[in-house]
């Protein structure tokens, strides 16, 4: 009985809300304190994440996140756009300016950069990958791209570790980061000095 209600609340919300990521989310009551994972799917850049068994509007779900909360993209949300971000209802205004700003960063002399937006903790962390598209103005096939891992560090948005291989734990540290970085995140697993062996990030 109690699989096919959640059966059909689920088909309810799919019906309702195709394109946008689910899961149940829990929350911590601090950004460093460990927390539950969301997992949930995207599939479009003005998804937003809500509970499977939530009647919450998808805007509301996002206005009413509790910071600490982590929730995964695993398709990925993709921006090439400002306009796309900015009309993103669980981004914050100060994520969307920060957003914006790194994308024309990353555009400069070649539009078809595109940013996606795989994972993020509310309140003070997104994990991205930079895509680098053809050559100016064509988009065509893809020339690779690099991961990133964004951070609020003292009240402010920025870098904590940009690259393709697992970055050193002291420069996630000399970057200002005094926090945990949720598991599957960009720079979750480090390097320390004189080691190959990833390890888990501790500031």
């Amino acid at each position: 009985m109690k699989r096919s209600v959640v059966l059909a609340a689920m088909m309810m919300l799919t019906a309702a809300c195709a394109g946008t990521p689910s899961g149940a989310s829990t929350a911590s009551s601090s950004p460093s304190s460990s927390v539950s994972s969301t997992v949930a799917s995207a599939t479009s850049a003005t998804a937003a994440p809500t509970s499977a068994l939530s009647s919450q509007s998808t805007s509301s779900a996002a206005t009413t996140a509790v910071p600490g909360t982590v929730v995964y993209l695993p398709q990925g949300v993709y921006f090439q756009t400002a306009a796309a971000i900015n009309a993103t209802p669980w981004l914050t205004s100060d994520e969307k300016t920060f957003l914006v700003s790194e994308l024309a960063h990353y555009q400069a002399g070649n539009n078809c950069v595109a940013l996606s937006v795989s994972g993020y903790r509310v309140a003070d962390l997104i994990d991205c990958q930079i895509h680098f598209g053809g050559p100016s103005g064509t988009c065509g096939p893809g020339r690779g791209g690099v991961a990133i891992l964004w951070g609020k560090v003292s009240g402010t948005w920025k870098v904590v570790f940009v690259g393709q291989n697992t970055p050193m734990c002291a420069d996630i540290r000399t970057a200002g980061w005094k926090s945990t970085i949720p598991k599957d995140f960009f720079g979750q697993q480090c390097l320390e000095k004189g080691s190959n062996v990833p390890v888990d990030y501790k500031p």
